[in-house]
């Protein structure tokens, strides 16, 4: 029996957490049941053992095609899609520029593949990077995004092409969100750049296609080399044969244009829009430069800010990196009016978020058989806290171990009770 995926309608709740910004997500049902009527539900294979089905030649060519690429090659995670890519062609003696912001699967590549890492934070800090650590004797890599994931920035891919010219630098580019976000083409198109000017193109079935997986894009050299040396494409077993059908019917391309309604009516005294103003991935974070201390209890404001917008109908998502901010990610069919009405209650929830005293004294602990543990609870999150963050006025919740007793007059006959305490831990 096929089931629908749960979902609130938008005068109850807006869903702006997650990546499907065309609202596809259920309309792949019919597609995905026939295609397991018919091939099952996996491959239980890798692609070079029997794993590769007449749908995934087919939808490899289609990636090709759409990307004016010679070839193309799918894998079955994205995460493990961008690493295997860096890591396949990236090793221990070569060096890797990339940008400071890129998202977590970048850096998991790059430190997995042992190569000296140098990040940039602009085009500027680039060229100065390349001048001190450009390596004469090996391979020199630039990884950048089209559209980075953690702070909704567009990369000038422009410049990036004549400093990858002028150096001899080999470009990979991430397009997991700037395709098809910016065009049918993502960042490539955005620019109107050469394909032939990127080595390796990378992107995602699992984020605007709201399906699983991912691909890489180049030339027949360059897919056939990953075929036999890539990690993921070699021992992970392939995509299901339901993603890859579901897939081949989302290659469209649709502008979302009230996005921009951030930059023009998005006043704090506070926060701000760090995103490009055509990005639909709204990214809003305290407009100071925070510390390493104040980090964690900038967290904790961003997801009281979250759960007070849950509150008032509007869900958002929470990035951690590179520093805690606001994931708002502008639908396709939202009209100005209703992002208007968003935009009201994020400026709402910001104004009147958390001060940091309430921050800092709002400690759970969880006290079983009179032992206690100082914890802090963050969207069902739990960070550790040292014994002298313990105060008097704080919340308690109920836990197992941590040697800590606690007053013998309260009440703990009742496992995971909440409760306030009023008196020293000792």
């Amino acid at each position: 029996k096929i089931f629908d995926i749960p979902s609130f309608p938008s005068s109850t709740l807006y869903e702006l957490a997650d990546y499907d910004f065309y609202n596809r997500i259920n309309s792949y049902v019919d597609i995905c049941s026939n295609t397991i009527k018919n091939y099952g539900v996996g491959t239980c294979g890798p692609p070079g053992f029997y794993g590769t089905l007449d749908l995934h030649l087919e939808l490899e060519k289609k990636i090709a095609e759409n990307f004016g690429t010679e070839s193309s090659i799918l894998y079955s995670n994205n995460f493990t899609c961008i690493n295997s890519v860096i890591t396949c062609f990236c090793k221990s003696k070569d060096v890797i520029f990339y940008y400071c912001h890129s998202n977590e699967a970048i850096l998991r590549g790059i430190s997995i593949s042992k190569a000296t890492s140098v990040y940039f934070n602009g085009i500027e800090d680039l060229n100065k990077k390349i001048k001190i650590f450009y390596s004469k004797k090996h391979r020199n890599f630039l990884i950048v995004e089209g559209l980075c994931r953690n702070t909704g920035e567009i990369i000038n891919l422009q410049e990036i092409i004549e400093i990858k010219k002028k150096y001899k630098l080999r470009l990979i580019v991430d397009e997991s969100l700037s395709y098809p976000l910016l065009s049918s083409t993502g960042s490539i198109g955005y620019w109107n750049v050469n394909i032939k000017d990127v080595d390796i193109l990378m992107g995602s079935l699992s984020h605007v296609i709201p399906l699983n997986g991912g691909f890489s894009a180049s030339s027949s050299y360059v897919v056939e080399y990953q075929r036999l040396s890539a990690p993921s494409y070699c021992f992970s077993a392939s995509l299901p044969g339901f993603f890859a059908s579901a897939a081949l019917q989302s290659f469209t391309f649709y502008a979302i244009n009230t996005s921009n309604l951030f930059h023009k009516y998005f006043l704090s005294e506070n926060y701000s829009v760090i995103s490009h103003k055509d990005s639909p991935l709204v990214i809003i974070t305290h407009k100071n430069n925070l510390t390493n201390n104040s980090l964690e209890n900038e967290l904790l404001r961003i997801y009281e800010i979250k759960n007070k917008l849950l509150k008032h109908g509007v869900r958002v998502g929470v990035n951690q990196n590179p520093f805690p901010s606001l994931r708002i990610c502008v639908k396709k069919g939202l009209s100005s009016k209703e992002v208007m009405g968003v935009i009201n209650k994020v400026k709402m929830a910001c104004e009147t978020g958390v001060s940091n005293k309430a921050v800092d004294n709002r400690v759970l602990v969880i006290v079983l058989n009179n032992r206690v543990l100082a914890i802090r609870v963050v969207d069902n999150r739990v960070l550790g806290l040292s014994k002298k963050n313990f105060n008097k006025n704080v919340f308690f919740l109920e836990l197992n171990y941590l040697k800590i007793k606690i007053n013998d007059e309260l009440n703990l006959n009742e496992e995971a009770k909440v409760f306030k305490f009023w008196n020293n831990c000792y």
